[in-house]
């Protein structure tokens, strides 16, 4: 009899700690708790972001500007490759 009733209680413990266990991962996973981890992930990530965007956009300008200056650079010698007459 004292067998069957560890058997008894362990097969009850065995359930409570699966029906805690179940309801804990339901927990951890609920939708309004994963909107909540998605809002502070992007709270987080935004800014960083957006300074990145921004030294991006403005690193593209300067770059768009300096192909401009070479690209108008290469063309000069070849308009200016005639002798000047001073006449």
């Amino acid at each position: 009899m004292s067998f069957n009733a560890d058997g008894d209680l362990e097969l009850k413990v065995r359930k409570a700690t699966e029906r805690i266990s179940e309801n804990m991962h339901i927990v951890a996973n609920e939708p309004s708790l994963a909107f909540y981890r998605l809002q502070e992930h992007v709270r987080k990530a935004l800014n960083p972001m957006v300074d990145r965007r921004t030294d991006v956009n403005k690193l593209q300008t300067e770059l768009q500007g300096r192909c401009y200056d070479m690209d108008y650079a290469s063309r000069l010698p070849a308009t200016h490759s005639s002798p000047i007459s001073s006449t």
